[in-house]
């Protein structure tokens, strides 16, 4: 397995922060790509319906090859937490009824 350099993960949150912007009153503080109308979950939804990265900075021309990256290194790190525990189901079962 390849490993991964430390400083490039550094330049990679500067790059999410730089690009990625929560902004109170647009797109009801979502965040969205730099200064632009376009959310983040707008550009992972156009890549989970199988658009290549050149179909997308096609149709989207203010968007940049980076911003791209961007939104999905901003996913990552939305999902990227610990668990801290997990029920077994007999303890589900048993808090439903």
């Amino acid at each position: 397995m390849e490993s991964v350099d430390p400083s490039s993960l550094k330049i990679a949150k500067m790059e999410i922060t730089d690009r990625i912007q929560s902004t109170p009153g647009k797109c009801g503080g979502r965040p969205c790509v730099r200064d632009l109308w376009i959310r983040v979950t707008d550009v992972l939804e156009l890549l989970a319906s199988r658009m290549s990265r050149e179909q997308i900075l096609a149709e989207h021309p203010s968007l940049q090859d980076e911003d791209i990256t961007a939104c999905r290194l901003f996913a990552v790190g939305r999902i990227d937490h610990p668990v801290i525990g997990r029920l077994r189901t007999s303890d589900r079962t048993a808090r439903h009824r």
